[in-house]
């Protein structure tokens, strides 16, 4: 019971503290800073974007060649 209590608390005082954290490096940071970093971001984010779209179509076209060949072998037998 005691664990679940400190759980809570820390939960609690973690999510009170993370608007005034965030409010307060967003006041110090440099504009520079800021910026460099969004533009890394969306890079990143486009680039794991475009990894899981082409992921995806290969795995369709993989389910496509695999359907095929059942269908391949159901005709057969």
């Amino acid at each position: 019971m005691r664990r679940l209590l400190w759980l809570g608390a820390g939960f609690v005082l973690g999510a009170a503290a993370t608007p005034v954290v965030t409010s307060r490096v967003r006041r110090s940071a440099p504009v520079r800073a800021v910026r460099v970093a969004n533009g890394s971001y969306r890079r990143v984010r486009r680039a794991v974007g475009a990894f899981f779209d082409e992921f995806h179509d290969g795995m369709q076209e993989r389910e496509a060649q695999l359907r095929a060949a059942r269908e391949h072998r159901a005709r057969r037998a």
